[in-house]
């Protein structure tokens, strides 16, 4: 009986299968019995699914069904996504039915579902009608995802393509001189890949132009906008200048003492041009966020001391013991030492040349201004700038002696003194050149130069105000004639190549004019000084006197200097 039951269901109700296909990328469905007809009464499904990220497409490359009006007899019925795609149902130009012919169906998400339904309306008197039924091809597809649209024009997107897809990446750049901006974040780099969803995982960058920090400020310099002010963005431009007369900027381009950028240039260390008033460094805000200059990269220039020019030219009608008065920016370079009194020689803004017997007291460190005249007036209203020494560096040939009012021998009368803090450069304090290297600045006999201090005069043993003389080199014999008074005997006195005598027998420097500097014009420039001598002794006030020849130590004065700044500068 149950055997019955059941043989009448199925010839009443038809056959019911359902299939899940595996999660493959392509495939074919086919209708059952496909290529023969296929059978009455079946209803068949199959599920479609396919991974994460991809969509299904499902085209039919072949569809014979029975034809019907609104394929409510044989029919095939697609859903997907919760959604009816059609029921369809005929043959290709078929007058009644509905169907498929080359149209694909897509997706959104992942499933798709196909129906097959057939029923007993294709027999007539009990002969079956043939239809071949269907064949489908489908396919997982890639998520489509939008198109990258760049947020602004300076977005550049690298091999942009037409269609992007599931797992598809794109790659995102700025224009030159602009950055990756994602939020308030700098992106050294920037990509976005299509998710399963049909999105981009992140959103588009844009792209802001790149800011320089604040020009830099240069010491005993400035800069200033040739752009618009204040404007540090891509390819805005600075220029750099330093405090003209008194200095001039130094960039890495040579390595002359002179040097300048390409479009300007001074004298070098031997003197051979005049030194005009050089062109700007020009310095751009470059796409690394960084100004940069053609002749010094990302590093600054230095803005050095313009050395040996006297805010007030020399002019000298008489030459000292008794001199004349110099005028403020006569010698700037000129330094007082108060205690002892004597004097020195600014030759950069940080170091003091003078004469090593201005150091006989190791005791004591030397009270010394730059920037004096007239000792009693501007001490007193605190005008001059006092400079405090960090370090002595006395010539290592110089022969130190218990009593130094006994000394007779001032070979080496040479010393440097560094100081703890650079001077500012102004028309009352700049520096004296050092001599060049070359057979012209050799102090022969007849060559004039300038002396200047507040030594004793033939009529005062103290001098408030600076004086000044012009004497000559003259031969070394005149030095050695002279009679020096008693008790002392001139036979003890050494004479040496490393000094030169100077004077004209009545004008001279005396006692507190040690150290100071015997000024000689530039042979390629009359308006430049450099020191050729420094006040040493004499035999007698008034007649000639010794003077250390600092041409013979330029070596050493240039490699103590040298030395010394590169152990700082590793120190630091």
């Amino acid at each position: 009986m149950l055997r019955l039951l059941l043989l009448w269901g199925s010839l009443l109700f038809g056959v019911v299968s359902s299939s899940p296909t595996p999660r493959k990328l392509f495939g074919e469905i086919t209708s059952p019995n496909y290529p023969n007809p296929y059978p009455n009464n079946n209803i068949s499904t199959w599920d479609i699914t396919v991974p994460k990220g991809f969509v299904v497409e499902l085209d039919f490359w072949q569809f014979d069904l029975q034809p019907s009006e609104s394929c409510l007899s044989d029919y095939v019925k697609i859903t997907a996504d919760k959604k009816d795609l059609g029921q369809y149902c005929g043959q290709l130009g078929s007058a009644t039915g509905n169907h498929p012919g080359v149209r694909e169906f897509v997706s959104k998400g992942n499933q798709m579902r196909l129906m097959f339904h057939s029923d007993f309306s294709n027999e007539e008197n009990g002969t079956l009608i043939p239809y071949k039924g269907f064949l489908a091809h489908y396919q997982a597809v890639g998520i489509q995802c939008p198109q990258p649209v760049p947020r602004d024009q300076f977005t550049l997107i690298k091999d942009l393509q037409p269609l992007y897809r599931f797992h598809d990446y794109v790659n995102v750049s700025c224009q030159t001189g602009y950055e990756l901006m994602e939020g308030d974040q700098k992106l050294a780099s920037f990509s976005a890949v299509c998710q399963d969803d049909g999105t981009w995982h992140r959103p588009m960058p844009r792209c802001e132009i790149v800011s320089c920090d604040d020009p830099k400020d240069l010491t005993n310099g400035a800069f200033s906008y040739v752009s618009e002010h204040g404007n540090n963005n891509y390819q805005s431009v600075i220029t750099y200048r330093c405090e003209e007369p008194y200095y001039h900027i130094v960039t890495n381009s040579g390595s002359n003492t002179y040097n300048c950028s390409t479009q300007g240039s001074w004298a070098d260390q031997d003197g051979h041009e005049d030194i005009p008033v050089c062109l700007p460094v020009i310095y751009r805000c470059s796409a690394s966020g960084k100004w940069v200059s053609e002749e010094m990269g990302t590093e600054l220039p230095s803005c050095v001391p313009v050395c040996g020019i006297p805010s007030t030219p020399i002019q000298e009608l008489q030459r000292i013991f008794g001199g004349t008065r110099a005028k403020p920016g006569n010698f700037p370079w000129q330094v007082l030492f108060q205690n002892p009194r004597g004097g020195g020689v600014l030759i950069s803004d940080r170091w003091v040349l003078t004469a090593a017997h201005m150091l006989d007291d190791s005791n004591s460190k030397p009270i010394m201004y730059a920037g004096v005249t007239n000792i009693n007036q501007q001490i007193k209203r605190e005008e001059p700038i006092q400079l405090f020494e960090e370090e002595v560096f006395i010539h290592p040939n110089w022969t130190k002696v218990a009593n130094p009012e006994a000394r007779t021998n001032f070979d080496n009368d040479i010393a440097l003194l560094r100081l703890t803090a650079p001077v500012k450069m102004g028309p009352k304090i700049s520096p004296l050149c050092l001599p060049g290297g070359s057979p012209e600045y050799e102090l022969e006999k007849g060559r004039l130069g300038y002396i200047s201090g507040w030594g004793r005069t033939e009529d005062r043993n103290k001098v408030y105000h600076l004086m000044k003389a012009q004497i000559p080199v003259v031969d070394m014999a005149q030095c050695r004639s002279v009679k020096p008074k008693p008790p002392a005997d001139s036979t003890t006195f050494q004479f040496t190549d490393n000094m030169v005598c100077a004077g004209d027998g009545t004008k001279d420097s005396c006692s507190g004019d040690g150290g100071g500097a015997y000024a000689i014009n530039d042979p390629h420039n009359d308006r430049q000084y450099y020191v050729g001598g420094l006040v040493s002794w004499g035999p007698r006030c008034g007649t000639y006197g010794l003077y250390t020849r600092v041409g013979r130590y330029r070596d050493w004065i240039m490699e103590t200097m040298s030395r010394y700044e590169e152990a700082e500068e590793s120190h630091q």
